[in-house]
């Protein structure tokens, strides 16, 4: 991991947490460029002084940097490959921790706003 995508040590065990449902969720429904985008928020947010990361639940935080990226990108585009619907994601998240799911769609914008969240360029691997 390069110096700047370094985890900081109260953050980690957090870190991990997410980002193993982001696999999981990333091995079903995306694809490895979309996880590798998907975990540069996540660090990002982990390495912000005060990291928001630090309040809130693994899931929802996970349901946010998914929503978050595939918003930009048009995740939800049937034309695309991969696509999937907000709801698949609210769903998949929900069934980790007994959340309603209007509380993991509420979460995306901090996850957003916490990071430089733009569109990939298809036509180039993502690169941070």
């Amino acid at each position: 991991m390069p110096q700047s995508e370094k985890i900081p040590k109260p953050m980690t065990e957090k870190f991990a947490a997410i980002t193993a449902l982001i696999d999981a969720f990333c091995a079903r429904h995306l694809n490895e460029e979309y996880r590798q985008m998907i975990h540069h928020v996540v660090g990002a947010l982990a390495r912000k002084r005060l990291s928001p990361l630090s309040r809130g639940k693994e899931n929802i935080w996970a349901a946010a940097a998914v929503h978050a990226v595939g918003r930009v990108n048009f995740l939800d585009d049937s034309a695309q490959t991969p696509h999937c619907k907000p709801k698949v994601i609210y769903i998949f998240f929900w069934h980790w921790r007994k959340h309603r799911p209007e509380q993991v769609k509420g979460n995306p914008r901090p996850a957003q706003n916490g990071t430089d969240v733009t569109p990939m360029d298809l036509a180039q691997p993502a690169r941070r």
